[in-house]
């Protein structure tokens, strides 16, 4: 589910995921939200209470915030934005053109596991977890396999060399 949460549903829907970072859009968004970001080909199209994820015009962060103004016209729009869980708008506001997208959907907390699997320990991580799940698999496979060599059509547990099991002869008594 998780995967399928980061990796695929984004394709599925041509969004982008981001994971929110600060307390700003508590309590809509909490911190370690993974949101998903539609991208806006017509910023007129954005209206007034709509959360917008944009390239903050000072500094050059990438912000997720609800718009509470709009100022100008198609040719100079502009939006006053303010995080949910803060009391004053943002000091500058935001030229149409650094608008990435609109959050249509948030998952709390996928975005700490987000975060963690794309770090340098998180891939070490995942692939080690990916690796051992692979080899005990095979491993199970392979002894699922062994077992079946191994039982006759009575069921009981035939010897190594294959030749018939008689009571005469101990058997393997091999369970797994």
């Amino acid at each position: 589910a998780v995967a399928f949460a980061l990796l695929v549903l984004p394709r599925l829907t041509g969004t982008k995921t981001l994971t929110v970072l600060s307390g700003s859009m508590t309590p809509t968004y909490e911190v370690g939200s993974l949101v998903y970001v539609e991208p806006v080909d017509d910023p007129d199209a954005v209206s007034v209470g709509d959360v917008i994820t944009f390239t903050s015009p000072t500094s050059g962060e990438i912000t997720t915030h609800r718009i509470v103004e709009r100022i100008g016209d198609h040719q100079d729009l502009q939006f006053i934005t303010r995080g949910d869980g803060n009391t004053h708008d943002d000091p500058d506001p935001v030229p149409a053109e650094a608008v990435h997208g609109t959050v249509v959907h948030s998952i709390p907390l996928l975005g700490f596991i987000r975060t963690y699997v794309a770090s340098t320990w998180g891939l070490a991580a995942t692939a080690v977890v990916a690796l051992v799940a692979f080899g005990a698999d095979a491993v199970k496979a392979k002894l699922g396999e062994l077992r079946r060599r191994r039982r006759g059509a009575s069921g009981t547990v035939q010897p190594p060399n294959d030749e018939p099991a008689d009571a005469s002869r101990p058997t393997w008594g091999l369970t797994l």
